[in-house]
């Protein structure tokens, strides 16, 4: 039997490192030995749909924007009410942030899952069939490599563990370094694009996905001509949709140009997208809408008029009952907009999609040498897309190239999750957050170790700073 992404195994054992102590105050009733567990081919596949479940976490991608576009320049708190949310904005948060904290734990309980498959499926002999057993492995590695990916970026040096840790006695384990924990993803991330498909059920990595999300760690480190080589193995593979607002429809939900996306089933795991992106209250929705996060009014501005991405940002919208239009204070995205009653809503997030792969494309092939007709073509197939002027190769040099790429990311990619990481990787970080008027420093490059994470592991050293 085959299981869906949605269908959650009842193998929910596994620990986060460094959040051990909630796990020990509890008694779960489903606990399974993991020495009991990973018997045959369907508890291994149980055990890796386990760590896809980690990512519609609420504190992973559930609420990616949260460390991901809220402190960037595209976005802000919809209402002041929340303070762990606000203070991500503002660039006041500290050590003893809610949402830090949770990201963390949250990551590293993902890891340990990955951990926990990659263990016992190794182990595994005689009821599995060997390139089933290398696809599994493959699976667990991705994850792990998406999940350590996200925490070296956010927080540079990193506790590194590749075994599963069942115990407090096994949390202290020191930070290793940046490039450590880069090795590993790289290694990770080249074994499963060797032993993964070309296709999978939805939500589940494919060969495209591991060479996609390889291709992005090698351009976060600069190393163009790796970068090239594992995003031209993906160029053809996917294709973009004709319009960009079809990217958006329920109807093309995993459609052509998803790569790999963060699934959800209404009425089974909802998304809480819809609901946090609309407006607070706002009468558009048959739910109460929270307005969590709304786009800066600097950001929306910088669209041209005629721009299609600029329409899935609306400052009015009719409201639901048919009484009129709602107009509201600040801009708000409507990429994940869900009319579902009850609040149930099934819109995916897309981690990696076909579009970035292009962006990611121009901007290296550009870096390796100026004037590619690959970097030019890449990226009009986004503006063609967006009805906005093609570039010109006679209008550019490769400055101006390249800050025209970063600007396209901005526009095409607005609130799917890599703002923030793109200011960081190219040096633009402090610079742009200090043109919104917010306070901002060069330690603000990372995010601060959690602090109930140095109390649990003696052996964390706090980021610089902070």
């Amino acid at each position: 039997m085959k299981l869906k992404i949605w269908q959650l195994p009842i193998l929910f054992f596994v620990l986060s490192i460094t959040s051990c102590m909630k796990f020990l105050e509890e008694k779960p009733d489903a606990f399974i030995d993991p020495d009991q567990f990973y018997k045959d081919e369907q508890q291994a596949n149980s055990g890796v749909v386990g760590i896809y479940a980690t990512l519609s976490d609420f504190n992973a991608y559930g609420s990616f924007y949260n460390m991901s576009d809220l402190p960037s320049d595209l976005m802000e708190p919809g209402y002041q009410g929340n303070q762990s949310t606000t203070s991500m904005d503002s660039y006041t948060f500290d050590s003893n942030n809610d949402i830090i904290a949770a990201y963390w734990r949250v990551h590293y309980m993902g890891i340990n899952r990955a951990n926990l498959a990659i263990n016992k499926i190794n182990l595994m002999e005689g009821n599995i069939n060997p390139a089933i057993k290398n696809q599994l492995l493959a699976e667990a590695r991705f994850l792990r490599g998406l999940f350590y990916f996200n925490m070296v970026r956010w927080f540079g040096k990193i506790p590194l563990s590749l075994n599963y840790v069942s115990s407090l006695d096994e949390v202290n384990l020191p930070q290793s370094d940046a490039a450590t924990v880069y090795e590993t993803i790289i290694g990770d991330l080249t074994f499963a694009g060797e032993h993964l498909p070309e296709s999978m059920p939805a939500g589940r990595a494919t060969v495209y996905a591991a060479k996609t999300l390889l291709g992005k760690v090698y351009l976060t480190l600069g190393r163009w001509e790796p970068a090239v080589d594992q995003l031209e193995s993906v160029i053809g593979k996917h294709s973009l949709f004709s319009s960009y607002g079809d990217v958006w429809t329920n109807a093309n939900k995993n459609g052509k140009e998803f790569i790999f996306c963060v699934q959800y089933k209404a009425g089974i795991i909802n998304s809480s997208y819809s609901v946090n992106f609309a407006p607070r209250s706002s009468g558009i929705q048959a739910v109460q809408s929270y307005g969590e996060m709304a786009v800066e009014t600097g950001f929306y501005n910088s669209f041209a008029g005629n721009d299609a991405r600029k329409q899935l940002i609306r400052t009015s919208y009719p409201k639901y009952d048919g009484s009129g239009t709602a107009n509201f204070n600040k801009p708000y995205s409507f990429k994940y907009f869900d009319l579902a009653e009850g609040g149930l809503s099934g819109v995916n997030y897309p981690v990696l999609r076909y579009a970035d792969v292009l962006l990611m494309y121009a901007e290296a092939k550009n870096e390796i040498q100026y004037g590619s007709v690959e970097a030019f073509d890449a990226i009009n197939k986004i503006r063609d897309r967006a009805n906005v002027n093609l570039y010109d190769v006679q209008n550019f040099d490769q400055q101006s190239f390249r800050q025209a790429v970063w600007q396209e990311r901005a526009w095409e990619l607005a609130f799917e999750g890599h703002r923030w990481f793109d200011l960081v990787r190219t040096g633009q970080l402090v610079q742009t957050i200090s043109q919104t008027g917010k306070q901002i420093f060069e330690r603000n490059k990372v995010f601060p170790i959690p602090q109930r994470e140095m109390d649990v592991n003696k052996l964390l050293k706090q980021n610089d700073s902070y």
